[in-house]
């Protein structure tokens, strides 16, 4: 585990919420043909699995000058990776101010934009008891990741090859290799909630966290929000972060996650060529 963030500063914990999520990127150059490119004005990876995670440009600390063309450079780099799809990642401290409107006039598209980036302290979450008859397991196993894949695809309909990719990833790694955790809930012998937990950054990040349509309201979502939370906190690490849909948001709070003034947005990229 990298070293734990401790005694933080609201400035800290908003820095964390990007700290964990290019960690994770940066694990994706240890993949079969994963590469990255780090640079003090702008990174990007590429990773073999399709989705938007495994293919991103981050980390933008750009005049406006220099946007136009750091831009064609990072697209032309992907396309010589013939990579299908872009996602460029900003943050409230991306720079230029304007970077979301710079880059759609080359053609990024919104997929998500300002959602906010929260943290919590391990230490004072809201630890309510698990609901009689949910049972919440680590995947450990290529069924247990299908189940995790399953309810993703339930709850957010997204494509298949998107879900299908971060069990590729894992399979990649090998399941207890993989630098992260997944986690099933199940109801009735049923898997009905979902999470994806990784230490980077000095935090533990928070990701697909999801419920299945007909299983919500009725405390899965917490329950499966706090599991990851109370492993990593018995492990050593201090805080948690993610960045949460605003309809997602609430449930996070309910938990003991704040707002830290930081927002993540996502604009896609794709090559129709």
């Amino acid at each position: 585990m990298t070293t734990a963030l401790n005694a933080a500063t609201p400035a800290q914990l908003a820095a964390a919420v990007e700290a964990n999520l290019y960690a994770f990127f940066r694990a994706m150059q240890t993949l079969p043909n994963g590469e990255i490119v780090e640079d003090e004005r702008l990174s990007y990876h590429h990773a073999f699995p399709y989705g938007p995670m495994f293919k991103g440009i981050w980390c933008a600390r750009l005049t406006p000058e220099e946007v136009d063309s750091a831009v064609e450079q990072a697209l032309d780099w992907f396309k010589q990776r013939r990579a299908p799809l872009v996602a460029w990642w900003i943050s409230s401290v991306s720079e230029p101010s304007d970077l979301a409107q710079r880059i759609q006039a080359h053609g990024f598209m919104t997929d998500y934009a300002d959602d906010p980036g929260m943290a919590a302290d391990l230490h004072t979450l809201n630890e309510t008891p698990i609901p009689d008859g949910l049972t919440i397991r680590q995947a450990e196993d290529e069924a247990a990741l299908e189940d995790w894949r399953a309810v993703l695809s339930a709850a957010f309909n997204f494509p298949d090859a998107v879900m299908q990719a971060w069990v590729d990833l894992t399979l990649a790694f090998g399941i207890a290799n993989a630098p992260w955790r997944h986690h099933v809930g199940y109801w009735q012998g049923k898997p009905v909630a979902t999470n994806f937990s990784f230490v980077g950054g000095g935090v533990v990040g928070l990701y697909c966290v999801a419920t299945v349509p007909d299983a919500r309201n009725r405390g899965f979502g917490a329950a499966i929000t706090l599991q990851p939370l109370l492993d990593a906190r018995a492990a050593g690490c201090h805080y948690a972060v993610l960045f949460a849909s605003k309809l997602g948001a609430p449930l996070y709070q309910r938990v003991g996650f704040h707002d830290t003034g930081n927002r993540i947005s996502r604009y896609v990229w794709r090559n129709n060529r």
